[in-house]
């Protein structure tokens, strides 16, 4: 923001963004010289890029979605429709990082504890994540409509619906199947769903796109992502016996979800 508060343009800013970068990479590096030492292991190189390189792939894959729609709103549309399209197409960052971050950190209990002992845990804190990160969802669901126009201009106005259709992801994002799957090392089968998921995107981004415009492609990947976690969650009992009520809290999960889902109803209506 710096460089742009003083009169410069956005590509100054982006090169100083690229400097504190580096600033932060370097600062790595002296701290792994004072508390690490510089080893190669190639049999610990080999098992983590075993585990990791289907992960990379699937968030690669996962990514790719994003670029894929917009993609077809280019082909499909004119380039305001597509200015439209992309700043209502994100979900809230702090409810994808949060999850992200919750997902990650859980990791660090696998090993110490048994398959069901780590899912109830999963159960109970992803619980407690539930009841802030659903309230705060349905207030900006509330107030899109009202604040895209204030903080764009009027030209942006129909972003607030599409923003909307991307905020009811955090009902697939606060379910963990994927934390297991990694924990538990199925990192395979985590790309093979990843696959799967970028072919029902493009599939019903394609038979939704002419009749419903681009809040048919904001909707496909709503399916594509929920169709991806259910079938994660389908995984997960097949191939670590472990159900869907052991990680999840159901009333809870589904009582916020249908709330959040029948506002988002009302919010079209109104």
């Amino acid at each position: 923001v710096l460089p742009l508060y003083l009169g410069y343009g956005i590509n100054e800013a982006i090169k100083w963004l690229i400097l504190v970068q580096v600033a932060k990479f370097l600062w790595l590096l002296i701290l792994l010289k004072m508390h690490a030492l510089f080893t190669v292991s190639l049999s610990y190189l080999k098992e983590h890029l075993y585990l990791a390189f289907p992960l990379m792939l699937a968030s690669a894959i996962s990514g790719s979605a994003q670029y894929i729609d917009g993609w077809l709103v280019q082909h499909y549309f004119t380039e305001e429709v597509f200015a439209v399209f992309r700043y209502g197409a994100r979900e809230i960052p702090f409810v994808m990082l949060t999850a992200n971050a919750f997902s990650n950190g859980m990791l660090a209990r696998f090993g110490s504890s048994d398959k069901l002992e780590i899912a109830h845990e999963i159960r109970h804190r992803s619980k407690k994540l539930m009841h802030w990160l659903f309230p705060a969802t349905i207030v900006l669901l509330l107030l899109a409509k009202p604040l895209f126009p204030l903080v764009f201009n009027e030209s942006f106005a129909d972003s607030a619906t599409i923003f909307n259709i991307y905020i009811l992801l955090i009902v697939s994002r606060l379910v963990f199947p994927q934390t297991l799957l990694t924990g538990f090392k199925k990192t395979k089968l985590l790309l093979q769903v990843s696959s799967v998921e970028l072919v029902i995107n493009v599939v019903f981004s394609l038979l939704l796109v002419s009749k419903f415009g681009i809040e048919g492609i904001a909707v496909a990947t709503l399916i594509a992502y929920f169709s991806e976690k259910l079938l994660l969650v389908l995984v997960v009992r097949k191939h670590l016996a472990i159900g869907f009520a052991e990680y999840v809290p159901i009333k809870t999960w589904a009582l916020y979800s249908v709330v959040l889902v029948v506002l988002f109803i009302f919010t079209l209506i109104t």
